[in-house]
């Protein structure tokens, strides 16, 4: 999801040449560069993928974020880190007084919670938007400040793709889901009504926008396939392959893609990054010297292994969760702090 920030530099430069700047000025906004926030020598941004498409029901209370990425960039030496968490990871959710306090839930939920009718008012009071009390529920158990953050819904990411003009991706694996599924039938009976099955061919494939989702988020496959660390390896590619259809000579010397991509997605990112920040941030990426990603699962190759799976139905209202091995945040808080350094 680097993609989402990409993106964002995209948008503002369809901005500028909407608006007539030369190219030259563009260059030249971008060599001055922006003030951006950081702490450390080091600017952290969170990223949120949300399905839009399907309303929860009342007891679910909002829309649950399906992608959480932490990406942090290193000033001094230009690496990035970025770190997929959880979604099932539990947390403790800051508080929002009178109503929420002292409250704990699954990571992918925070967002939602802000949406709730009872806690909205006091959410907007003191955080302004959903998208900011994820962020700052996440500082405080990953120990560092979060400068800037992106919601994207997986409608407009779709749209984003096929505007674009597609993907090309590698298919390393080929594999079946026969449970992927169905937005808007999640309630249908019978169940098998709810689920589509899904079938990825080996070998280099063009996919559009929805083809490009349904291949980054398929969690059912049958075989290795099925495990969230293949899974956020496919979120990799797609995100590489999007990168490298978004910066291509094609898309940036073309007028009406960039037009269709400030028209459709200008209102569409929930973010707190500025017209200005977009374009430094766009200089960042092209300096880049250096890509680490995480997952932490509790099981990939990757993970540092701070996490483990519990299921108890006396615990954690009887879900499957992702808990701390140390029993606190601690060791996750020292994992973030030293990332950068080998």
């Amino acid at each position: 999801m680097l993609s989402i920030f990409i993106l964002l530099a995209l948008v503002a430069f369809a901005g500028w040449r909407l608006l007539g700047s030369a190219p030259l000025t563009f260059l030249a906004t971008i060599a001055s560069g922006a003030n951006l926030n950081q702490s450390n020598d080091r600017i952290n941004g969170l990223v949120l993928g949300i399905d839009r498409r399907t309303l929860l029901t009342s007891s679910q209370h909002g829309l649950l974020t399906d992608t959480i990425m932490l990406v942090s960039y290193d000033i001094k030496s230009k690496s990035l880190a970025v770190v997929s968490l959880p979604r099932d990871l539990w947390v403790p959710y800051s508080d929002l007084p009178p109503n929420l306090t002292n409250a704990s839930g699954k990571i992918n939920s925070v967002y939602a919670t802000c949406l709730n009718t009872v806690l909205k008012p006091a959410c907007l009071k003191n955080y302004g938007s959903s998208a900011e009390y994820t962020a700052k529920t996440l500082e405080k158990i990953l120990g560092l400040p979060i400068h800037y953050y992106a919601v994207i819904g997986f409608d407009s990411f779709v749209r984003m793709v096929d505007i674009l003009g597609g993907v090309d991706i590698e298919v390393r694996n080929g594999f079946d889901d026969y449970m992927y599924p169905i937005p808007g039938l999640e309630d249908v009976l019978p169940e098998e009504n709810r689920y589509e099955h899904l079938h990825f061919e080996p070998g280099w494939q063009h996919f559009n926008g929805q083809t490009a989702l349904k291949f980054a988020r398929s969690r059912k496959a049958l075989g290795p396939e099925g495990s969230d660390f293949a899974r956020s390896t496919r979120q990799q590619q797609v995100v590489a392959a999007l990168k490298s259809k978004a910066l291509s000579l094609e898309t940036l010397t073309s007028p009406d893609r960039l037009k269709s991509l400030y028209s459709e997605f200008s209102d569409a990112l929930e973010t707190n990054v500025s017209l200005g920040e977009a374009l430094e941030i766009a200089k960042i990426f092209s300096q880049v010297s250096f890509t680490n990603y995480y997952v932490m699962n509790g099981s990939s190759p990757d993970d540092p292994q701070l996490l483990y799976d519990i299921i108890d139905e006396n615990l954690y209202d009887g879900q499957y969760v992702l808990v701390p091995k140390a029993g606190d945040y601690s060791a996750l808080q020292d994992f973030f702090a030293h990332i950068f350094e080998e």
